[in-house]
């Protein structure tokens, strides 16, 4: 437990003089204590949370429970204390791996429409003429979900010669090599695939959330990968982060947010890795903060 609070609320105790921290640190062991409980008391509902972690409530009508949030917070708790953040991506990994198409995918489909075209698309076009400097032949979308975005794009980076979508759940990438057979599918962990196909001239994408998912360092491991294994390569990524991280000062990644999901410092991970960021802007889209950020390794 004094793990979790050390390094999940990030608070030196030598401030616990302020009654406001004492109260949430307090209802944090609350919370965990009776999930504890909660978990023993209802195996079942402790298993269908462990498969269903990142959003335990999607396709729901009502929020969750006093109970579900007492036990994911002792699950997220269990997870934190035996391999810290290493383990709270494998609970996400098993969400995604375990999305049916006619789940998660199909049901936010709108967002290519609502999102992506209208807000996300403009910044992608601010980054073109450095992009079209390093002759891009390959576009690979990391976390592709239901391959529109994809789609969408090769309609629009028309110099390009390949698009190539990589997703953890093998169901919706067989479901998009049928909807989309124009394009090239793979199901697979993001940081295997890159190991395992070095390419040169190869432009690599995530959109709204897909990094967040990665432990801080799967992310470090994943750019250096990228860095070292072609040449001109470059990055075109949008990613949460929460609003109380400063990037212009460096730091480690943090949980946040009801997902309990990992805000990374990109900035400062992509510059430790050797890249060279050209283009970075800071947005609010549905009450999230979002980080534009496109990077080449440096010469």
């Amino acid at each position: 437990m004094s793990y979790f609070l050390v390094k999940y609320t990030r608070l030196d105790f030598t401030e616990l003089n302020c009654v406001f921290v004492r109260v949430i640190l307090v209802q944090l062991i609350i919370v965990s204590l009776l999930g504890k409980f909660f978990s023993v008391l209802f195996p079942d509902k402790k298993r269908q949370l462990e498969n269903s972690f990142t959003i335990s409530t999607f396709g729901q009508s009502s929020c969750e429970s006093f109970v579900d949030r007492c036990i994911r917070r002792s699950i997220l708790d269990t997870q934190l204390a035996s391999n810290g953040s290493t383990n709270t991506e494998l609970l996400h990994q098993k969400f995604w791996q375990h999305q049916k198409p006619e789940q998660w995918f199909d049901q936010t489909a709108d967002r290519l429409e609502s999102i992506h075209k209208p807000i996300i698309e403009p910044h992608l076009h601010k980054t073109l003429p450095e992009l079209q400097a390093l002759k891009i032949k390959t576009v690979v979308e990391l976390g592709c979900g239901n391959g529109a975005w994809l789609a969408h794009l090769k309609t629009v980076l028309t110099e390009q010669e390949k698009f190539v979508g990589i997703d953890i759940s093998s169901e919706q990438i067989e479901q998009n090599q049928k909807r989309y057979p124009e394009l090239d599918f793979h199901s697979s962990d993001l940081l295997g695939w890159v190991k395992s196909n070095p390419m040169d001239h190869v432009l690599y994408l995530t959109n709204c959330g897909v990094l967040e998912y990665l432990s801080q360092s799967s992310v470090e491991s994943l750019y250096k990968c990228i860095q070292a294994r072609g040449k001109n390569q470059s990055l075109f990524l949008v990613e949460p982060v929460d609003v109380t991280m400063d990037l212009e000062l460096p730091q480690d990644s943090i949980l946040f947010g009801d997902e309990h999901s990992h805000s990374h410092h990109h900035t400062h991970l992509l510059t430790k890795a050797g890249f060279r960021i050209f283009y970075q802007k800071s947005i609010e889209v549905e009450g999230y903060r979002l980080l534009v950020i496109a990077a080449q390794p440096k010469v």
